[in-house]
């Protein structure tokens, strides 16, 4: 602002909420009025922090949001593979007896 350079922070975000392959993102920026790097003069690096936190908040969030659908896809699998392996034991217990 006014010639100096400011310290910004970027937030992008998928919206899956629209279509999960959309592509499609929303951008914020957040203008913090710090015009130094905290960093740089050996202050806290919360300012320096906080995007890696809100990248660690929204991977946490899609993982719990994925996580029931694995769940499920397991499930299938499992329940396919018991199947498959019932065929195969009938197919081979008919075998013998023949």
């Amino acid at each position: 602002m006014d010639g100096q350079p400011e310290r910004l922070r970027l937030t992008a975000r998928s919206l899956p909420e629209l279509h999960a392959d959309s592509g499609l993102f929303t951008i914020v920026l957040h203008g913090s009025g710090v015009t130094h790097d905290p960093v740089e003069d050996g202050e806290s690096g919360t300012l320096a922090e906080q995007p890696a936190i809100e990248q660690l908040e929204s991977d946490l969030c899609s993982a719990r949001a994925t996580v029931p659908s694995a769940m499920q896809d397991l499930e299938s699998v499992n329940d396919v593979d018991a199947s498959n392996r019932a065929s195969r034991e009938a197919t081979a217990a008919a075998a013998k007896s023949s």
